[in-house]
């Protein structure tokens, strides 16, 4: 008897008992397995090959599967000569083990690498190569099912490594509640691409510096720069004194109680940047000065921007001299949008619910919940004085009280300038050119705005405008009449 007849006859003696017990199905599969590894191992065995998968079709043992690589290894910029990381996940269904082996190549390819010794893990951590433009990394990942006929294996995407010789960053991406989103690695100017489920605004934040990220259009591309700092404490808060034209996030609320602030920029150097809020709240802004010009969070605003904050002034509130405003005392060809203002407020001259005087400038959604007190020219719940601006969907709350003139619901004074879809709820008590939505009115228009108070004053006093010179006022309402 030939060596292949008493394997045949061996073979089958094996398998026909293994069929007769449904139960050993798996240890079949197995054995069949084991076997072909320890005897079709000759070139010339084909025909105990044959014999081999036939018994393969008899007991129904398929392919082990073929491995789902969810995550694949991601491209990035790093410095050449420092440690990186690559990682990868994947899954099967079937029960197998899964083994990883990472290889690097010499193009973007993940066909006939170099294997790399001792990285077999879903994390690669190399050194940067210290010469050339790129290098390529990619991993096989494999699949090692004992219950099934052999091993399957599935090999990832190629990660391109671009190597540079300035220092990069590992960006942590967080939402407003400081969950992480993502981590990517960027330089100054990247133009960052997200998943579609990444809606903004978002903030990236590392140890050396802060990225503010915005989507730009629906294909959710992420534009970043390296110029927009975190403020999560007073000091830091502070500091903005030493940067009046960058740009700052809130990521946390802060509070000053206990404090006297010492406002941000002056007539000689003013403020330009920007401070979005973030949705958090400045507690306990206190200033108790009388002999003081430009108070408020910011004394002098000049092109900046305040957006999305929350501002509570500390017990006594904030008290200055003139352009005095919680926001800021003075605002030239500033934005302020979408800020809520509460407390107390007190000056003489310009003194206002959210800035104390406008130029140029936009103030839009903001809601002034505050109680001022003047004595002297222009003073109003949302500003003292505007010039050439807009405000618009703006709310104040509380009563105002001026013993000087030009004393406004909204604003004391608007030259030249449109008021928008306003309400106040509040009285309003002036002297001369006293109006629950502005004093005087010069040029410019007054839309759709109401009054929901008293107003009293001197000569030129009125429920809307205490006096109006080439203005014009629409659809707007006083609900209360001056006494």
């Amino acid at each position: 008897m030939s060596f292949l007849q008493s394997v045949e006859i061996g073979f089958f003696t094996n398998l026909k008992k293994n069929l007769l017990s449904p139960s050993n199905g798996r240890s079949m599969k197995r054995s069949l397995y084991d076997y072909s590894k320890k005897f079709f191992t000759s070139t010339n065995n084909v025909g105990k090959a044959l014999i081999f998968i036939f018994a393969l079709t008899l007991v129904g043992c398929g392919e082990a599967q073929t491995p789902s690589i969810t995550v694949q290894p991601k491209s990035k910029i790093a410095k050449a000569g420092t440690q990186s990381t690559l990682k990868v996940s994947a899954t099967v269904s079937d029960g197998g083990v899964l083994t990883y082996q990472w290889y690097k190549n010499d193009r973007a390819s993940n066909e006939g690498g170099t294997l790399i010794n001792d990285q077999i893990s879903d994390t690669l951590t190399f050194t940067v190569p210290t010469t050339g433009a790129e290098a390529y990394y990619y991993v096989v990942v494999t699949n090692v099912n004992s219950e099934a006929s052999g091993v399957t294996d599935a090999k990832s995407d190629v990660a391109v490594i671009t190597i540079v010789n300035y220092d990069v960053s590992d960006i942590s991406f967080y939402d407003k509640d400081l969950q992480l989103v993502d981590t990517i690695t960027v330089e100054r100017g990247d133009e960052v691409t997200l998943a579609d489920y990444h809606k903004g605004p978002w903030y990236a934040i590392n140890s050396r510096t802060e990225i503010n990220v915005y989507v730009a259009n629906s294909n959710a591309n992420f534009y970043a720069t390296y110029d927009v700092f975190a403020v999560r404490t007073p000091d830091e808060l502070r500091g903005i004194r030493t940067n009046l034209t960058g740009k700052f996030v809130l990521l946390g609320n802060i509070d000053l109680t206990g404090t006297t602030w010492e406002p941000i920029g002056t007539e000689s150097s003013k403020f330009s940047g920007v401070l979005n809020g973030n949705g958090y709240t400045i507690k306990g802004l206190t200033i108790n000065d009388t002999t003081k010009d430009y108070v408020g969070l910011f004394g002098y605003i000049e092109g900046g921007s305040v957006i999305d904050l929350r501002l509570e002034l500390g017990s006594n509130g904030i008290q200055g001299r003139d352009y005095v405003g919680p926001i800021a005392g003075y605002a030239n060809r500033a934005t302020i949008t979408a800020v809520v203002v509460e407390g107390i407020v007190k000056g003489r001259n310009y003194v206002g619910g959210i800035v104390g005087s406008i130029n140029l400038g936009t103030i839009t959604a903001t809601t002034s919940r505050t109680t001022i007190t003047a004595s002297g020219d222009y003073a109003g719940s949302i500003t003292g004085k505007i010039n050439l601006g807009t405000i618009t969907a703006s709310y104040s709350k509380g009563n105002i009280e001026n013993t000087g003139k030009y004393t406004g619901g909204i604003a004391g004074y608007s030259d030249t300038s449109t008021i928008t879809a306003t309400f106040t709820d509040g009285n309003v008590k002036g002297d001369d050119y006293t109006g629950g939505i502005a004093g005087y009115l010069r040029f410019g228009t007054i839309v759709a705005s109401y009054l929901h108070g008293r107003v009293s004053g001197g000569t030129h006093t009125d429920g809307l405008v205490g006096h109006n010179s080439y203005g014009i006022v629409l659809a707007s309402l006083a609900d209360g009449l001056p006494f």
